[in-house]
Parts: structure tokens; C-alpha cells; sequence
């Protein structure tokens, strides 16, 4: 019975290290893409602000 703790134990560091790792992989990825998207999609809103009235000041 102790050995199967141990083991579920194990497996469960085990799931919460493999789970972390997916974390820390899809942060990485997001902050890829958004440091490459960024400009283009400060420039779209740049260039449509103005045409819907989403300004300040006005």
C-alpha cells in the first residue's frame, strides 16, 4: 500500500511538471507572436480610429 503512495505521489509531480511546461511553451509562443503581430496590429487600429470616430477628443 505505501509503495502505490509513493507512485501516485510521483505521478502526480509528474502531471504538475508536465503541466507547467505547457504553460510556460504556450506563454513563450504568445509573447512570440505578439512582439511580432504587435506593430501591424497597432497600425490597423492607427489607420481605423479615425474612420470610426474612436478617438479621444471627440
Amino acid at each position: 500500500m505505501e509503495k502505490q503512495k509513493h507512485k501516485n505521489k510521483r505521478q502526480q509531480k509528474h502531471y504538475y511538471l508536465e503541466f507547467a511546461l505547457i504553460i510556460i511553451l504556450i506563454l513563450i509562443v504568445v509573447v512570440i507572436v505578439l512582439a511580432l503581430l504587435g506593430p501591424a496590429v497597432g497600425e490597423i487600429h492607427s489607420n481605423l480610429a479615425p474612420q470610426l470616430n474612436l478617438g479621444a477628443g471627440n
